[in-house]
Formats: structure tokens, sequence, C-alpha cells
């Protein structure tokens, strides 16, 4: 009932908003104008205002902030945007050259496109931060460990450490890096699981430890 008696009451409201938006309209078409307030003054009329400040080519040099570009209010067609986030999933704001508004089209060139981790625009994608790639399918950032030695237990910790990582929805490559100077104290099968769980391999110079570290013989033993 309180949302029956709710929407009811919605209904007058919007129905004298839009009134009060078309009435406004009429009143300011033409008028000249500097920015969109100028149109479109008050702040319930923000998302129903049918007017927009037609730019124009006229210089204002009379304001105190500087110099403005003269324009003037005229009203908002079918599909009107200024930018393609205005226009939704696979539409984009198609402008013409002397206008920065425009009209929401459909992408038909993006029927057919894929793009991973970004978005189409007139069928090139553009990819988000971390991705790259025609389809936006290849990482440009990664995990990576340092792995050597024959211990199992270690194998099985990275293990757990990739599916972790999968689970919780990344799509960063996984490199395991290799002195070359530990390649063969380290099983080639330890390896090869490695890669059956999409890990990519990167063999390293040996490391060396810092002089004035490699002086303590507790430590030089250890690193060794």
């Amino acid at each position: 009932p309180d949302a029956i008696a709710a929407a009811a009451t919605a209904a007058p409201d919007a129905r004298a908003a839009n009134a009060s938006a078309h009435l406004h309209a009429q009143r300011t078409m033409g008028k000249v104008c500097f920015e969109k307030a100028d149109c479109c003054p008050f702040e319930d009329l923000g998302s129903l205002c049918l007017l927009f400040c037609k730019e124009g080519k006229e210089i204002d040099k009379g304001d105190v902030r500087g110099w403005r570009l003269k324009g003037q209010c005229q009203k908002k067609w079918a599909g009107f945007c200024l930018e393609d986030e205005d226009c939704g999933y696979t539409f984009y704001c198609e402008r013409d050259g002397d206008s920065l508004a425009g009209k929401c089209m459909r992408d038909t060139l993006c029927d057919n496109s894929m793009c991973g981790r970004g978005y189409c625009r007139k069928g090139i994608c553009t990819c988000d931060y971390g991705v790259t790639g025609p389809n936006c399918d290849h990482s440009t950032e990664a995990f990576a460990f340092l792995f050597y030695g024959n211990s199992s237990e270690n194998l099985i910790s990275v293990r757990v450490m990739i599916r972790s990582v999968r689970a919780a929805g990344g799509q960063q490559d996984v490199v395991a890096i290799i002195p070359k100077n530990m390649v063969a104290m380290t099983p080639q099968e330890h390896l090869d699981i490695l890669q059956k769980d999409g890990v990519k391999l990167y063999y390293a110079d040996p490391i060396l430890m810092p002089e004035s570290m490699d002086k303590d013989p507790i430590i030089h033993s250890r690193w060794s």
C-alpha cells in the first residue's frame, strides 16, 4: 500500500515537472547563452531541460572572466548527446564538424567485435588499463615470483597462489623468475606443471648479493 501511495503521489509531481520544463523551454528558446546554465538555470530542470547552449562563432570580450563564445539556446533533438557516455552500450555520439552536440548512433561496426577488457568504438577496441592487443586480451601487467630448487612444498604453494589469483578474477600474466645458475637444481617436471597452470617461465641472470651483505658469513652461506 505504501508503494502504491508513493507512486500515485509521484505521478502528478512528474507531470508538473514536465509541464514546467516545456514552459521554460518556450520562454528561453533562442536566447543568448554562454553555458548550459543559461538555458537550464534551475537544478530541478537539469535532467528534464529540453534545451542546450548551441555554441556560435561570435566572441564576447566584455566579461570580467575573459573572452567567451556567444551561443543560442536551442531545442534538443531525439537522441541528443554531448559525449559517448550519454548514449549507452553499443552506441556512440556522432557529431557534425561545427558542434559539440550530436546524435546517438548505433555502432554497427562493433556488432561482431570482441573487446575483452575494453570497449568498441567504430569497430576498433579501446582497452582498459593493464591490457592491450586488437581484442584487449593481452595483459601488460604480471604477478612474478622467484622459483628454484626441488621443494615440492614450494611447488604446491605456488599452485595454490595461482588458483587464488584466478578465482579472484585476476587476468594478469603469472611469471616464474628462475635464476640461470639454479636451473640445474630445479626439476623439469616442476616447471612443466607450472606451464600447464598457465605460468610463463623467465630465466634471469644470477642475482648477486650486495658486497656489504656478502661479507656476513651467515648471509653468504644462505645465499650461496
